[in-house]
């Protein structure tokens, strides 16, 4: 591939969103013998958001190439691959519809990403734009929404994840891991609903090939949050999603730490981790704590869902092996 980034904006019915995000892009400072390019990925959107995007392409003349894609398959990791597969250059930056890149981003990334060939991804550190003032329970939950620290400090993680939001691959790691036979199980949001966990099963896929993973709080982006995305439900709703995620990670975490796939590893992991949870969570019930009942009946939703798809855990450690060992 050639030496450059490629910024790829996924998009669903985003015409009243784009405006912004596009603007912060055409701002980039990159050195001009640095090549780099615009993809925006129609994820089959029903509004107009590809007529908007030209018009912006039109507006904000930029040095980048600007172009559309369309990408029929609709949740977020297609529309990622999507614009990976029709990316130029080296070094991928996925840059959701309501990011707001600063204008260095990209500078950065392809001077980090260019002086260390391990590193698979590198994240920064997303400054939350709400719409409304957020309730008293954001903070908690801001690393649902892609915001704040990934991280105590910057360098090199050898634990925890990346969100999706303003992260930057290297595509021929990305390639590597297609190639060998990695499909993802979760494929991000999709109309109507609210899934979530393909951006850190691709940072696990990564850690499986050998790769690297950083974080700079220095790279910085905004990251824009609708009302709509602030209400309760919309947080219990994002969090009962997640807990889902962590059980359909949990073979790549076992895989990466050498724990054999049979169901007595698999019961106790579900014992100390959903079990406790349900527990701990009834008995806050008992002293008065509004949200311990939404969270008990979380935790028991969860702990149905683990032992009813059991067979999902086997099914998923044996595709794991089989396309980890063909990287080696």
């Amino acid at each position: 591939m050639l030496s450059g980034v490629s910024i790829i904006i996924p998009t669903y019915n985003s015409a009243s969103r784009l405006e912004p995000t596009i603007q912060h892009i055409a701002v980039q400072q990159l050195p001009t013998t640095v090549a780099w390019e615009l993809i925006v990925v129609d994820n089959n959107s029903t509004d107009n958001t590809a007529d908007v995007a030209k018009l912006l392409f039109e507006k904000y003349q930029m040095r980048a190439k600007s172009r559309i894609v369309f990408e029929p398959r609709q949740g977020l990791s297609f529309a990622r691959e999507c614009g990976i597969k029709n990316a130029k250059y080296t070094y991928s930056i996925f840059c959701d519809d309501d990011n707001w890149l600063s204008e260095d981003y990209a500078r950065q990334v392809f001077e980090q990403m260019e002086t260390n060939n391990s590193m698979a991804a590198l994240g920064g550190y997303g400054e939350p734009v709400c719409e409304i003032s957020p309730p008293s329970w954001f903070k908690d939950l801001s690393p649902y929404y892609a915001v704040g620290a990934q991280a105590s400090s910057a360098g090199r993680m050898e634990n925890g994840y990346l969100y999706g939001a303003g992260m930057s691959i290297r595509n021929e790691a990305y390639y590597k891991i297609k190639e060998a036979g990695f499909n993802f199980i979760l494929k991000g949001p999709e109309k109507n609903k609210v899934l979530a966990g393909e951006d850190s099963e691709l940072i696990l896929a990564f850690r499986l090939a050998g790769y690297e993973i950083w974080y700079d709080p220095n790279l910085r982006f905004k990251h824009f949050i609708t009302k709509a995305r602030l209400t309760t439900e919309y947080a219990f709703r994002l969090n009962k999603e997640r807990r889902i995620s962590i059980f359909l990670l949990v073979p790549y975490h076992h895989h990466l730490r050498g724990i054999p796939a049979n169901g007595f590893y698999y019961s106790m992991w579900v014992l100390k981790n959903y079990t406790i949870g349900v527990l701990t969570s009834c008995l806050k019930l008992l002293f008065g704590n509004r949200l311990a009942k939404a969270h008990a009946s979380q935790h028991l939703g969860s702990l149905k869902y683990m032992v009813l798809n059991i067979q999902d855990y086997f099914l998923i450690r044996k595709q794991i092996a089989t396309w980890v060992n063909r990287l080696s």
